[in-house]
């Protein structure tokens, strides 16, 4: 490169550094931000995630009350033990709980 030539060059990289120091300093300045938004949104899945069990406790009570009233005329006495034996041998093999074990 001629000599001529490097004031323009220099005039550039300066002019380069200096905008990406203040997108540094923008982007530092904004961290705050998302971690308050974070913190906002956890705050607000926390009630959701400590009822969601009880929900899937729920559901599961519900079903199988459905299941023994529909087979209360064929069946004389069914266990909650004995239902989830049966639907285990037709669950797909690949199937997992949503805790990541196995679901039969």
């Amino acid at each position: 490169m001629p000599a001529e030539e490097w004031p323009v060059l220099e005039k550039v990289l300066e002019e380069a550094l200096g905008k990406l120091q203040s997108i540094r300093q923008r982007r530092s300045s904004d961290g705050g931000g998302v971690r308050s938004l974070r913190q906002a949104i956890a705050g607000q899945l926390a009630p959701h995630s400590r009822k969601a069990p009880q929900v899937g406790n729920a559901y599961r009570e519900r079903l199988f009350e459905r299941i023994r009233t529909i087979l209360s005329d064929t069946m004389s006495k069914s266990t909650v033990v004995d239902l989830i034996k049966e639907v285990a041998r037709f669950w797909p093999s690949g199937a997992t709980s949503r805790r990541g074990g196995a679901a039969g």
